[in-house]
């Protein structure tokens, strides 16, 4: 089970977030959840913060949380929902992910990923609905993620594995 408390606890030892950001991670670690209505009573007290304001650290503070999660094993189902709910906490959309410039970052986490799926050379049912998740959860365009799944296929093949199967299985 993700302990939420223990992750975001993690990331805020590692990183600096503004006020706004810092407020709603340190009130997430204390409940052990990404709770809503908190997170619109931290908001208003900072004057309903404008998003604009804050949604750099919260981007970062949503891929900080995922390198955290992604550093034990492969994301599970679990892991997946856990970061969507702080995405959403965070009042982030997947789309701000493009618009603020962090493809980089993404590309990283999305990569890293794919590598420990394809690190046995096969995709499984499970592992291939984990791939459509990592893709909604970052915004990601079908075009950009195939590129990612393209390059870590060309790794495996280049490692011996086969392209029938590196093919979804579903």
């Amino acid at each position: 089970m993700t302990n939420i408390s223990e992750r975001v606890q993690q990331i805020l030892t590692k990183q600096k977030y503004s006020e706004i950001v810092t407020e709603l991670l340190r009130a997430a670690q204390e409940s052990g959840n990404f709770d809503p209505l908190k997170r619109n009573e931290i908001l208003h007290k900072h004057w309903l913060a404008f998003k604009c304001r804050y949604v750099n650290d919260a981007l970062n503070a949503i891929l900080d949380y995922a390198d955290v999660i992604l550093e034990d094993s492969i994301l599970t189902a679990e892991e997946c929902v856990s970061i969507r709910y702080m995405r959403i906490y965070l009042n982030v959309d997947e789309n701000d992910f493009n618009r603020h410039h962090k493809e980089t970052r993404v590309r990283q986490i999305v990569i890293d990923q794919l590598r420990k799926l394809y690190a046995d050379n096969q995709i499984d049912r499970q592992e291939a609905i984990m791939q459509s998740e990592m893709q909604g959860l970052f915004g990601l365009s079908s075009e950009q993620y195939f590129r990612y799944v393209d390059e870590v296929k060309h790794e495996a093949v280049a490692h011996g594995a086969k392209n029938t199967d590196l093919i979804k299985n579903i």
